[in-house]
């Protein structure tokens, strides 16, 4: 797995790409998202679109962003989730609680 982050119209963009999953990779980009949060960010971004594949430790880890954005009064919203991701996740009860946006600009349009 392979990570970035930047910020675009106030908005810390995290990009994901690759495996998300239980990998050590998988959990620096956890915990470089709850540093950024820790910092201060208050709208995030969890760009999923270069994900490719994902087991349950990474629906863990997208469910421990959610958490820790809203323990901190931020907005946490996923772009890109592929179907299969997207399906996965109403499964387990996250589709709920996580805004789901085709792609970045919509969510940062909230659209």
């Amino acid at each position: 797995m392979t990570y970035s982050f930047r910020e675009e119209k106030g908005a810390l963009i995290a990009e994901a790409s690759g495996f998300l999953g239980g990998h050590s990779d998988c959990y620096d980009f956890l915990e470089a998202v709850r540093t950024r949060i820790g910092d201060g960010a208050k709208k995030i971004v969890v760009n999923l679109a270069d994900v490719d594949k994902v087991n349950s430790t990474g629906i863990g880890i997208l469910a421990a962003i959610l958490t820790s954005a809203r323990n901190a009064d931020a907005e946490v919203r996923f772009a890109g989730m592929s179907d299969h991701l997207w399906k996965i996740m109403c499964v387990v009860g996250l589709g709920r609680v996580v805004e789901n946006y085709a792609s970045v600009p919509e969510a940062l349009a909230g659209a």
